[in-house]
């Protein structure tokens, strides 16, 4: 599936760093009434613009290629990686990205199991995860937002939790 322009319009300021994939049962049965397996996609992108506040690793990435990013500082992470590994999937950003899918696949299994109308459940384009409060499994926090097309876009940038 080609990835949607709203996507493609974000620009270099977001990296992907991994597809992460799950299969789980549909929060509502078939026609038929049998339980149907879903596969969902979700493409995850660190935002490198806000990551910039977080990382010094990415402050450098951005800076050698000449992408915008923020200049103020908050918590840091440590990557104790090289840009390359960091944003691949097996780096730091990697795992990250798995919390993030995790983050936006419960967002949509509420909105699945919310009430039932006529047509889509969650609808095509922008979603917001208001998780940023929210110390994750894996001790980070997260900002975390996604375009709905089929498969899930999600963006998102971490810090270390205060």
């Amino acid at each position: 599936m080609p990835v949607p322009q709203a996507v493609v319009d974000q620009g270099t300021n977001y990296h992907l760093v991994t597809t992460v994939t799950k299969s789980f049962d549909a929060p509502r049965a078939g026609a038929s009434g049998a339980v149907r397996r879903v596969t969902k996609h979700f493409h995850c992108y660190l935002e490198l613009y806000f990551q910039a506040k977080h990382s010094q690793l990415i402050r450098g990435y951005c800076d050698g290629k000449g992408i915008d990013r923020r200049r103020d500082t908050g918590e840091m992470c440590v990557e104790n990686q090289t840009a390359p590994v960091a944003l691949s999937a097996g780096g730091f950003y990697g795992a990250r990205s798995a919390t993030a899918a995790d983050i936006v696949y419960h967002h949509m299994r509420r909105k699945w199991g919310g009430a039932q109308g006529a047509g889509p459940i969650i609808g095509l384009g922008p979603h917001h995860c208001a998780a940023q409060a929210i110390v994750q499994p894996d001790g980070y926090q997260y900002e975390v937002s996604y375009y709905y097309d089929v498969d899930a876009y999600l963006f998102y940038h971490v810090y270390p939790s205060r």
